[in-house]
């Protein structure tokens, strides 16, 4: 009987592979994201202490809100980030996938120029 072997392309990957956990100075950290505090593990002290001030739930309801006021023709990025300037874009942003994974809104499948002149996904809330 004939064993197959895999191809040397696929054995050199796994031994690349191989060779960055055992010198990737993360690889310890089984998970790389704390749910307590919503930092990786291999952050630096100041930015697990910021995490731990942050209320995911506080902004995810301002986000909500400031979407569901552009009622039916949804809004962009830009917009939210207009109406929340007391929030950094950064803090905004990751709110998105988390309500959408809610159910609280969806992609309309719309997009419109930013300022940036690139296209933004249009955000509605689920009513």
């Amino acid at each position: 009987m004939t064993t197959l072997q895999r191809p040397a392309t696929l054995q050199s990957r796994e031994t690349q592979s191989s060779q960055f956990y055992q010198s990737n100075p993360f690889a310890d950290c089984t998970d790389l994201f704390s749910p307590e505090n919503m930092a990786r593990c291999s952050d630096p002290d100041t930015s697990k202490a910021a995490a731990a001030l942050l209320d995911p739930t506080k902004l995810e309801f301002e986000v909500l809100e400031a979407i569901k006021s552009f009622g039916s023709n949804g809004c962009i990025s830009d917009q939210i980030e207009a109406k929340l300037s007391h929030i950094k874009c950064s803090s905004v942003t990751p709110r998105y996938a988390k309500l959408a994974q809610k159910g609280l809104i969806r992609d309309s499948g719309l997009r419109r120029v930013a300022r940036s002149n690139r296209q933004q996904i249009v955000w509605v809330a689920i009513w």
